[in-house]
């Protein structure tokens, strides 16, 4: 059971964060144009991936789960305002839109100048590659399930004395003929 100080820690922690970002000037600290984005990604992959070996490793993946549900069920309760359009009050929007994981509603989107009316042909060398990469997947895929049947098939049926076994090949039988 969670200590209600730690909990009362953290809270208090949050507050504290929150009263610092609001003390900040509106004026951007840094301007970094040229830092790529896949190191910070690799980055911040780091600690993420230790965390997800957690829950690979986990003996009770049932927790994960249910968890995973909560915090979607917690995370649409805080975000249905902006999903169903409901006003909100003037003071709110703005500190709202900090949490709302899309775009503000005045950031516009380029002009699209790809020709939407080109004809695309059907019958393409890229279409024949993937038809046959996608059989080849499926037949794959098939073979190693037979496999995996047979194996499983043979492992669970009951096994013969040496000298008693009329198969010559081997394979389970099921009792018929």
């Amino acid at each position: 059971m969670i200590q209600s100080g730690s909990l009362i820690g953290t809270g208090l922690a949050i507050v504290a964060g929150l009263i610092v970002a609001a003390l900040l000037p509106d004026t951007p600290l840094t301007a970094m144009t040229t830092v790529p984005v896949e190191p910070i990604a690799v980055i911040i992959g780091a600690p993420l991936a230790y965390l997800a070996l957690q829950v690979v490793g986990a003996t009770d993946p049932r927790r994960f789960a249910a968890g995973i549900v909560v915090a979607a069920v917690g995370w649409f309760l805080v975000l249905y305002p902006n999903i169903a359009a409901l006003p909100l009050p003037a003071a709110i929007v703005n500190a709202y839109q900090g949490i709302v994981p899309t775009y503000l509603y005045a950031f516009q989107f380029p002009v699209s100048t790809v020709t939407r009316g080109a004809d695309t042909p059907l019958f393409t060398p890229t279409l024949a590659i993937l038809l046959i990469a996608l059989t080849a997947t499926c037949l794959v895929v098939a073979y190693s399930a037979w496999v995996w049947r047979v194996t499983l098939a043979d492992s669970t049926s009951p096994s013969d004395s040496p000298g008693e076994s009329n198969d010559a090949d081997g394979l389970a039988r099921t009792g018929g003929a």
